[in-house]
């Protein structure tokens, strides 16, 4: 049976978490926060 090694670069998993984490803080904040809240039927 062959092994694989994989190698995971912990820095691009935490740069691209990071930028995941600000896409969505805009996403449902300032940019579609209140139509998502409506559709929803949630105030603030």
């Amino acid at each position: 049976m062959e092994e694989t090694m994989i190698s995971i670069n912990y820095l691009a998993v935490l740069v691209a978490a990071a930028i995941e984490f600000g896409l969505g803080a805009l996403w449902f904040g300032p940019l579609f926060g209140k139509p998502w809240m409506a559709a929803h039927g949630w105030t603030e």
